[in-house]
Parts: C-alpha cells; structure tokens; sequence
C-alpha cells in the first residue's frame, strides 16, 4: 500500500513523469503502440472521477502529457488549468494510472510505488 503523499501546487505545469516497468522481470514494459488512462479521484475505490485523461505517443506533452519513449515505459502527465480549477486545496486526491497494450490484450493499473495509485495534495501556489 503507497503511504507516500505528494504535494502538488495548484496551477504548477511541471510533469508528472512515471515509468511502467514488470515487476516480475524487472524490465520496462514496452508501451509502443498502447495508451494510458489516468483519472484523478476524491476515493480510491470510487467509480466517479474528477479528471480523465488519455495519453499516446502522438499527445500534446504540453497540455495532457504523452508517452515519451515507449520502448523504455516511460511517459509524462500533466495537469492543465482546466484539471486545477476542478481541484480543491488541502484535499488529498488519489491519481489511478491505466494502460492498455493492444497486441496482448490487457490492462494494469500502476503508480510510482509500483501500487495501484499515487495520493497527492494539492496546496496554495
């Protein structure tokens, strides 16, 4: 379980840069032709959520993010002023991160820990 909470000012525009790796193999998880999904949610387990994206490697890695080097799992994602005008300060947030891979049929959901989300907050610029 991720304890770690990040803190996150409202309105900052720098990546989040993540990078999807197996953990069984130790080895990068080759995101060629996929693309991720992360959603940011009040609750964890809550099927609502406040803000969706979904990335590929031909997004805008200035507005949304984009996967930036598919052959080594690595991507950014970004939050814009759309995203933080739905965000409250001082509220934790959970950010869940989903990628399909088409040729093998399967989706995951990761977070920096390698858990199934990522918990930040969000504070006062």
């Amino acid at each position: 379980m991720n304890t770690n909470i990040y803190t996150i000012k409202k309105g900052e525009k720098y990546p989040i840069l993540i990078k999807l790796k197996n953990r069984d193999l130790d080895e990068p998880i080759d995101l060629t032709g996929s693309t991720i999904k992360f959603q940011i949610k009040d609750e964890l387990n809550d099927e609502y959520f406040i803000v969706e994206k979904t990335i590929d490697e031909n997004s805008d890695e200035n507005c949304d993010g984009r996967i930036i080097d598919a052959t080594n799992g690595r991507a950014v994602i970004r939050l814009n002023d759309c995203d933080y005008n739905k965000l409250v300060v001082q509220r934790v947030y959970y950010l869940v991160i989903t990628w399909d891979i088409p040729e093998q049929n399967f989706s995951k959901v990761i977070s920096s820990n390698g858990d199934e989300y990522l918990k930040f907050i969000v504070c006062h610029p």
